[in-house]
């Protein structure tokens, strides 16, 4: 395994360490305001090493061995603070459960909307982050075992419909936590948070409303039109036009991006707002998913000769028409790109 992908107790205290300085260095106040004083009086965001004992009695109760980068990262850290931005805690070695037992109810909503391949990933799965505070569930699969005995992991955003995102092992997924808040940090960009339960499936919340009466809501054709809120305007058009061929149109007294029948309007933060009647504009706060005509794995060599960073991808996941298979990447304010084709 790379060296940027911790294993080994010593790789791991060296990794968190590293991480613990970076992180309080870059936090805002209201991050710092989650962060007890002994935490930052040691500059270690993380906890007290578990003990082999208490490791070994987990494996028990639990009947696997849990995979080496997970063992090791608990032999020095017995769960973490703010691991990525969207996860609030890695649990320690005495909370961590099979997700059949820990998320019953969960389980059997997504079964019910008859999303069964989902739950064939999942169900096998250990839990290993606290979801509370945002619907984003990491685990691992200890059934699906690869080079280095490293069990299979997932992270899974359960309010979006999303499918479970896999990593080859539990230490590429605290890297790549890692490297996300050192961009919100770098950009101010800001995780919006799910729901404090996880959230059911889109389908079942539907079901349930038009079951209890709610069938006089106003249904949507199509998006006709999308705000999005940008820091430098000649950076963003340069962006769009270089690396998706988007046309530029003026719309009244605002620059927009064309392509098909939808418009994207461009608001400079802090120019447009009052005009706009915008509560808080802000840039680097929006997800875009554009389908795209040229299938996305020939994409990958193009992009990275016009010098854009790929920074998750090709992935499967749920979009508005089913599976799509994208890359992701940021604009020039850090909004999230999602490039795509369908399989179907």
């Amino acid at each position: 395994m790379s060296a940027n992908h911790p294993v080994a107790v010593p790789e791991w205290q060296q990794f968190l360490r590293d991480y613990s300085d970076e992180y309080l260095r870059t936090a805002t106040d209201e991050d710092l305001a989650c962060v007890d004083a002994r935490q930052r009086e040691n500059r270690w965001m993380g906890y007290e090493a578990a003990t082999e004992e208490a490791v070994l009695a987990t494996e028990e109760r639990l009947g696997v061995r849990l995979p080496p980068s997970y063992r090791n990262f608990l032999l020095v850290s017995n769960g973490w603070r703010d691991v990525d931005p969207e996860i609030g805690e890695l649990l320690g070695v005495d909370e961590v459960q099979w997700f059949a037992e820990r998320d019953a109810d969960l389980l059997e909503a997504w079964a019910d909307a008859e999303l069964h391949e989902i739950i064939e990933v999942v169900k096998p799965c250990l839990v290993v982050s606290d979801h509370s505070g945002c619907a984003v569930h990491w685990l691992l699969d200890p059934t699906k075992i690869g080079p280095g005995g490293e069990a299979t992991a997932y992270e899974w955003a359960t309010g979006d419909g999303s499918d479970p995102e896999p990593f080859p092992h539990f230490s590429a997924l605290v890297t790549r936590g890692r490297a996300a808040n050192a961009h919100r940090a770098a950009t101010g960009a800001t995780v919006k948070s799910g729901p404090e339960e996880p959230a059911a499936p889109a389908d079942a919340r539907t079901a349930d409303a038009r079951a209890n009466g709610n069938t006089s809501a106003t249904r949507i054709d199509r998006l006709d039109n999308l705000v999005l809120d940008v820091a430098d305007l000649d950076a963003t058009i340069d962006f769009y036009t270089r690396v998706l061929d988007v046309d530029v149109v003026a719309h009244e007294d605002r620059t927009a991006l064309a392509f098909g029948d939808t418009r994207i309007d461009l608001r400079v933060a802090g120019l447009d707002a009052e005009r706009s009647g915008a509560a808080h504009p802000a840039p680097g706060t929006t997800e875009l998913g554009f389908v795209v005509e040229e299938p996305v794995l020939l994409l990958i060599d193009k992009l990275q000769d016009r010098g854009v960073r790929i920074e998750a991808g090709p992935v499967s996941r749920t979009g508005a028409r089913g599976t799509l298979h994208s890359l992701h990447l940021r604009d020039p304010d850090g909004n999230l790109i999602k490039l795509g084709n369908y399989l179907d």
